[in-house]
């Protein structure tokens, strides 16, 4: 049998417990146990320093995209009459789900994706702004509904949301210091960001129409 070099068990410890912590069913994942060995004397004594947690090997790239008012059956991704040849594109290369249910609401719907919970159990029953002192409509997320984006950095993957958040009022905030769901954003800092970011969506498609571009 070959021997194994040290230098090569490392990344093999730290892809295991990547792996072991996308198994957890308990949220927050715990830390590793400490391999370190504290002797009587400095030179008795083996430090454990912390090492980044990497996914593991072959871990895809997630790309999940919410878009607002569009219908399941608009796109041509999933045969209907718009021509979304990008998103056509994207599919092809990836994986299509069609059994998740959005509400007639924003918030709630991306509340429900990212927690994997109905969207009143995370505090969203309705749009971030419209929050009240009730239970299921007081748009605060709860410390026990860990996000997608919690699970997957926990497990090695760099995170990330650009665009539309939409799930902080803007009294806020009031606990947690409001982390975006374990996404690193990149946003203004209203909750809605209509302007910024509508603005230059119409433009992009008035821009492709006008060169007989699909969207």
């Amino acid at each position: 049998m070959r021997p194994v070099r040290f230098a090569a068990v490392v990344p093999c410890a730290i892809t295991f417990w990547a792996s072991v912590a996308l198994a957890q069913k308990v949220l927050p994942s715990p830390e590793p146990p400490s391999q370190g060995v504290a002797n009587r004397t400095l030179a008795g004594s083996k430090p454990d320093y912390p090492r980044p947690v990497q996914a593991p090997q072959g871990a895809p790239n997630i790309l999940l995209i919410l878009i607002d008012d569009a219908g399941f059956g608009n796109p041509s991704t999933f045969g209907g009459p718009v021509q979304t040849p990008t998103l056509d594109r994207l599919a092809r290369d990836g994986l299509r789900y069609n059994r998740f249910h959005v509400t007639a609401l924003c918030s709630p719907t991306r509340a429900a994706l990212l927690s994997g919970r109905n969207h009143h159990a995370v505090g969203f029953g309705s749009i971030a702004e419209a929050h009240s002192g009730w239970p299921g409509y007081n748009a605060m997320w709860p410390r026990s509904a860990a996000s997608i984006a919690e699970i997957l950095r926990d497990s090695g993957y760099s995170t990330g949301v650009f665009g539309k958040w939409h799930l902080t009022p803007d009294t806020l905030p009031v606990r947690r210091h409001d982390r975006e769901g374990g996404l690193r954003a990149a946003l203004s800092r209203r909750s809605v960001v209509r302007d910024e970011y509508g603005r230059r969506t119409a433009a992009f498609v008035v821009v492709r129409r006008a060169m007989g571009m699909p969207p």
